[in-house]
């Protein structure tokens, strides 16, 4: 499956934040292009945050604590943003 595409591609860092986020754009240019233009059309955290657990995760919305994931996509979003700036 997927954890084990991504061990074959960082064998030595796959448990890496770099890495991982590679992994991902990388999957999203291949085999996911519609999960990224449905990415690229928005600029709502909370569609954004929705895309990705419906369309890439697959994750039962019983079960994603979507609350949850648009709090820390918004945290993370603001963090990236105040450091965008120094």
């Amino acid at each position: 499956g997927r954890r084990k595409a991504l061990i074959e591609m960082f064998p030595d860092s796959y448990e890496t934040l770099d890495s991982q986020l590679e992994f991902i754009v990388y999957e999203l240019n291949h085999g996911y292009s519609n999960v990224l233009g449905a990415l690229s059309s928005t600029n709502d955290i909370e569609v954004a945050t929705r895309i990705i657990q419906s369309q890439y995760e697959k994750c039962h919305r019983l079960y994603c604590d979507e609350p949850l994931r648009i709090q820390y996509s918004k945290e993370i979003n603001d963090r990236f943003a105040l450091n965008a700036g120094k």
